[in-house]
């Protein structure tokens, strides 16, 4: 069920599933894409779960900001989704960063980072890099090879590269999103983090490197893993089932240690 909600007057596209009542699941997408980069998972999340996942502003049938947000700017609109709540935070390359942040700020009950980039300060990611190259600076979408650039598998489904366009094409917040990526200073807020940890990374993702998780894992010691062999940027849509496994394990983890149900 999709529905617009005001946001500091804002209006944010939010697809939601699940009893209204339930512990929220903020399912935040990645760069270019929408909410229907989730599509294959918030209706498998269990009766107990309110699955969330909005439009980013500038995104999908999001409006965009006046200016562009910063990554704790992102943090501190999206905590207004979840006020009052306890969720568990879910993100995906750009919406990793935005969950990384939100947890910092506020009190999750967990934070499961995919495909989380790791940007080192001062210096220009070659995947990052290789990426914006698809695009004009006046921010019309040059729709890029998706498999080349190591988005979604060689082997991705036709309707998964259908979808993926669709939300690349209509992203105006692509490019004021990047710097937002590589400005982001996230290993300063690495001691704010209190609550369980689980990465997820896709083994053919050609963009986050398995340098990027290994910068995580060593900055976040207390985090599991997961890693998918069939995945790239996108493990959600490109091995569902698999994702789908590691999001419910995680939330079972999560409801033993008496972490659900705020």
């Amino acid at each position: 069920m999709s529905e617009n909600i005001l946001l500091d007057g804002i209006k944010v596209n939010v697809e939601r599933s699940g009893p209204l009542d339930g512990q929220p699941v903020l399912l935040l997408h990645g760069n270019g894409a929408s909410w229907n980069a989730w599509a294959l998972n918030l209706h498998h999340l269990g009766p107990e779960w309110l699955a969330l996942a909005p439009d980013l502003p500038g995104f999908g049938e999001s409006d965009a900001p006046d200016h562009f947000y910063s990554i704790p700017d992102f943090a501190r609109l999206l905590w207004k989704l979840v006020e009052g709540k306890r969720p568990v935070l879910v993100g995906n390359s750009l919406g990793s960063l935005i969950a990384f942040e939100m947890a910092a700020q506020g009190e999750a009950a967990g934070l499961m980072l995919v495909a989380a980039p790791a940007c080192v300060p001062d210096e220009m990611d070659p995947q990052l890099a290789r990426l914006i190259t698809w695009f004009d600076q006046a921010g019309v979408p040059q729709i890029p090879n998706l498999k080349e650039l190591g988005l979604v598998t060689v082997s991705a489904d036709e309707r998964i590269l259908t979808l993926a366009n669709a939300n690349m094409a209509r992203a105006r917040g692509f490019l004021p999103a990047l710097p937002a990526i590589w400005n982001y200073r996230w290993e300063m807020r690495t001691d704010q983090i209190r609550c369980p940890v689980c990465l997820v990374w896709g083994e053919q993702d050609g963009l986050v490197s398995r340098s990027h998780l290994e910068r995580w894992q060593r900055a976040l010691p207390q985090a599991s893993t997961v890693t998918l062999a069939r995945a790239a940027h996108g493990p959600q849509f490109d091995d569902p089932e698999g994702f789908n496994q590691a999001l419910l394990a995680f939330l079972s983890e999560l409801r033993s240690a008496g972490r659900a149900g705020g």
